[in-house]
């Protein structure tokens, strides 16, 4: 009896129904998002099958060549400092997935990267969770936290030596080529940004390029050995992607662990680790030891202080700085896709909808009456500004945090025509399970 050959790697990825997996498993949410073509994913899904067939056609006959990517700066907290993402072409994002999708397939039990300590990028693994292991290990008495920081993660992960770990796994050598060939895709026209901003691209070539879809999982295989010293160690580990806080019952238990985080990281890795902050709590550095019911600590974009846990303002802030944007006539002036008022209702009901659930597991309640402020304040001068005629007897009058100053807005009562609803309504229908200190 003959046994059935297995198919070479290439061939399983190039499969139109792994093809379909990989588009259906693409972080689509921004629909405008696009590469250096300007092809957006609105685009390419009016005409899905015809493009998946030619992916198809090319990576059958070894033809396949990825393009230039869009260079893209996200401004960090830090000021003048940014993060650069380089976004491909919505084809060659279909072939990343595919090629992460079948690695996970063949490596994730192997570098066992569903593990206790890690939490991004994985199936069932959630933001919420991580909070939520972190609140229940400082019941546990795990009360000092050393919050580390790894320098520049991305820009200076060893991309040779981690494809070498990946392909020693592997089966075949039939995707050896695509996954090099992903991970040093050409820079587009950088002319929209001053010179002096683009060794944010030049100097990160080596590494794991950020906005990649296989990025996160790269991410994960790179740090799997760091994540089963720590589980070997005894050590109260929670990692998401390269952010990482080591839970202790002392400052002493802290040192040592950070000392095996050291080893683990810079020897055997060739990262580096943020020094140590002097005096060990202070925030001149990136890696400190605190106390959260002592000193100002945030993990993940939510704040901890031992009782209670809440959004950094930060976040709130960027929320309504995309209120404002979205609330913008001028922004809409070459959108072919916009079509008045209803755009604008429908983009500013996503977006808050999108936040509040993103961190409804924490106290967000005390945020609900500036969110809600806000968005009346800034609905009232759209409507005003559309030509609508509204009742006084349909608007308020009063100071805002949002502004700071006394402004005009619609009620509440108003709210709810428009389709938005308000904060608190929107949450009580979520199944809300809020984590418990």
């Amino acid at each position: 009896m003959t046994t059935k050959r297995k198919k070479r790697l290439i061939t399983q990825v190039a499969d139109l129904s792994y093809l379909r997996k990989a588009w259906q498993k693409l972080n689509k949410q921004n629909k405008n998002s696009r590469g250096v073509s300007e092809e957006t994913i609105d685009d390419f899904a009016n005409s899905l099958e015809g493009n998946l067939l030619a992916i198809r056609t090319l990576l059958k006959t070894g033809q396949y060549a990825f393009s230039s990517v869009r260079p893209v700066l996200i401004p960090k907290t830090e000021k003048d400092t940014f993060r650069p993402l380089r976004l491909s072409e919505i084809k060659d994002r279909v072939v990343q997935k595919a090629l992460a999708l079948k690695l996970e397939e063949i490596l994730s039990k192997k570098f066992q990267l569903d593990n206790i300590c890690s939490y991004a990028y994985l199936e069932k693994k959630r933001i919420d969770q991580a909070i939520g292991k972190m609140a229940e290990y400082y019941k546990d008495g795990y009360k000092f936290i050393l919050e580390a920081d790894i320098k520049k993660f991305f820009d200076n992960v060893n991309s040779a030596k981690l494809l070498d770990k990946i392909y020693r796994e592997l089966p075949d050598k039939t995707l050896n080529k695509l996954l090099k060939q992903a991970l040093e895709q050409s820079i587009g026209d950088l002319s929209n940004y001053a010179p002096r901003h683009h060794h944010y691209f030049l100097d990160s070539m080596q590494g794991i390029p950020q906005g990649n879809s296989l990025s996160p999982l790269l991410a994960n295989i790179y740090l799997a050995d760091f994540d089963q010293r720590m589980i070997r160690e005894k050590i109260k580990m929670i990692r998401y992607a390269d952010d990482f806080i080591i839970m202790c019952k002392s400052v002493d238990e802290a040192k040592l662990a950070l000392e095996i985080a050291k080893d683990e990281i810079e020897v055997k890795l060739g990262l580096s680790l943020h020094p140590l902050a002097k005096p060990i709590h202070a925030q001149t550095s990136k890696t400190r030891i605190i106390n959260p019911a002592m000193h100002p600590f945030s993990f993940l974009s939510i704040r901890f202080d031992g009782k209670q846990l809440w959004v950094n303002p930060d976040k709130l802030s960027n929320l309504l700085t995309k209120i404002n944007g979205v609330t913008d006539l001028s922004q809409y002036a070459n959108d072919p896709k916009f079509h008045g008022l209803i755009t604008v209702l429908k983009r500013l009901k996503n977006l808050t909808e999108g936040w509040l659930s993103a961190f409804k597991y924490v106290d967000i309640d005390r945020n609900f009456k500036e969110i809600d402020d806000h968005i009346n304040f800034k609905l009232l001068s759209i409507l005003l500004k559309m030509g609508f005629k509204l009742r006084e007897s349909h608007l308020d009058e009063r100071k805002i945090k949002s502004t700071g100053k006394v402004v005009q807005l619609l009620k509440d009562t108003q709210r709810v025509n428009t389709g938005i609803p308000l904060c608190k309504t929107f949450v009580d229908s979520l199944e809300r399970q809020k984590i418990e200190i």
